[in-house]
């Protein structure tokens, strides 16, 4: 089978599954498992199942999982509204205070969580601080462009 018929066949295969409503990480990953079945060794396989064990038993490897799961768990139990509040109390007179109560709010995050990228990649999820702060600032007529800047 040449290259160009293979290479349309398998993004046919690809439409089919993601117009089925598959997810495309599913559906890449099927499509892959199914060309390594058809193009390779079968202990190929096997050394990819036992490089993947290998890797995800790493004890570095599971704990950025974990940072995020447990900034995810802060920001839907509300501390982050709360560390927001505190912050924005606290810092709110020192001149650019909104900003600043959002920078408290994401330092204090990642204290709390242990991770600073797991307090980025909640942050950026959550409807916690920086919805908050865009709602502020918006009442303190700031311009959007400049209080999304430093949130």
């Amino acid at each position: 089978m040449s290259i160009g018929i293979l290479t349309i066949l398998i993004i046919a295969v690809l439409i089919l599954l993601i117009g089925f409503g598959t997810p495309i990480s599913f559906a890449t990953g099927f499509v892959s498992l199914l060309l390594f079945a058809a193009f390779m060794d079968i202990n190929t396989l096997y050394q990819i199942a036992e490089i993947v064990a290998e890797n995800g038993t790493n004890l570095f490897m599971i704990t950025i999982p974990l940072f995020v799961l447990m900034a995810e768990i802060l920001s839907f139990s509300g501390v982050g509204n709360d560390l927001f509040t505190a912050a924005n109390r606290w810092l709110s007179w020192l001149p650019g205070g909104l900003a600043i109560s959002s920078v408290g709010t994401c330092t204090g995050f990642a204290a709390v969580s242990g991770s600073s990228p797991a307090d980025g990649s909640s942050q950026n999820k959550m409807s916690g601080s920086v919805t908050i702060a865009l709602a502020r600032a918006a009442r303190f007529f700031m311009p959007p462009d400049s209080s999304e800047g430093y949130l």
